[in-house]
Formats: structure tokens, sequence, C-alpha cells
């Protein structure tokens, strides 16, 4: 009786045993199936992963490229700028080497008017001074002459008064503004138009 028990135990052990075989199959089953998804979604995630390295790699290449052709230009047009910003310091070293020119020709020139003024001033000065003293002459010899030819008009004028009758010849016949000048050595006539009378 009691090996009647233990067999049909025995028997319900292997029972649930297989059972427990069966679900840990099916469980295998399903997580081997479960697996191959997996490797699945893994593969067409490196897949997409891999693509989009590589997508990323030739953009970034492109872009580094463009960077590169972009830094190239910007290196020329900074050496294009330089270049013009070289001649400009070069024309404004020339312009002021022009102007010092200029500068130092104005400098040349105010000197040379400053030193003609002056001439000219000296040259005046000889003038004004050689006006004076031949006007100091001039009025030299003038004066006692006016006053000797008052005193031959004063004895005219007596000579007709005493004999009206008779006509006295002067010395002289004035018809256009004679004068008679007396130096102290000599007389001379000046501006005078005269003709003896009778």
């Amino acid at each position: 009786m009691a090996d009647n028990v233990d067999l049909r135990f025995l028997g319900e052990q292997i029972r649930h045993m297989q059972s427990d075989l069966r679900q840990v199959r099916s469980d295998q089953l399903r997580l081997e199936s479960e697996q191959v998804q997996m490797q699945d979604r893994l593969a067409r995630l490196e897949a997409r992963v891999e693509a989009g390295f590589e997508r990323l790699e030739t953009q970034a290449n492109e872009r580094f490229g463009l960077v590169h052709l972009r830094t190239d230009e910007i290196v020329d047009r900074i050496g294009r700028i330089e270049a013009r910003l070289d001649g400009l310091e070069n024309r404004l070293d020339d312009l002021d080497r022009r102007v010092g020119g200029l500068d130092d020709r104005l400098g040349t020139l105010e000197q040379k008017v400053e030193n003609g003024f002056r001439a000219v001033d000296a040259r005046l000065d000889q003038m004004f001074q050689t006006i004076a003293a031949n006007t100091e002459v001039l009025l030299e010899a003038i004066l006692p002459a006016a006053g000797n030819y008052d005193l031959i008009l004063r004895g005219r004028e007596a000579a007709v008064s005493k004999d009206e009758a008779r006509t006295v010849a002067s010395p002289f016949e004035t018809h256009s503004c004679g004068v008679l000048l007396r130096t102290r050595s000599d007389s001379v006539a000046v501006g005078m138009r005269s003709r003896p009378a009778g």
C-alpha cells in the first residue's frame, strides 16, 4: 500500500516536472523568439546608427570643407584688405612727404615774399627820401626866384605909370606860365616860352 502511494506521488511529481519542463521549454522558445526579435531590432538600430554616423560624417566633412573654403576665402580677402591697407599707408606716406615738401616750399615762398616786401619798403623809403630831398632843393630854388619875379613885375608897372604913352618893352613877354628860377650861382628858365619885344 505504501509502495503504491509512493509511486503515485512520484508519478505526480514526474508529471509536474514534465509540465514544468514544457513550461520552461515554452518560455525558452519565447525567449529565443524575443532574442531573435531583439537581435533584429539591434541590427536595424545598428544599421540606422551606422547610417546616421555616416550621414553625420558626410555632413561634417561637407561642412568642414565649406568652412575650409570659406576660411580660405576669408584669408584671401584679409590678404587683399591688408594689401590695400599697405597701399593706402604708402599713399599716405607719399602724401605726407608731399605735404612736407609743400610746407617747405611755402616757408621758402613766405621768406621770399617777406624779403621782397622788405626790399620794396626799403626802395619806397629811399624814393620818399629822394623825393623829399628833391622837393627841398626845388623849394630852395623856387622861393628866391618867385621873389625876384615879383620885383621885375613891380618895376614894369612903375615904368608904365610914369609914361603911359611910351611903350615899355619888357625883356621877356610871357605867353605861357613863365617862371624864372634863380639859384645861388646862376639863373635857369624852366617851362618858359618867351619872345623878345619888338
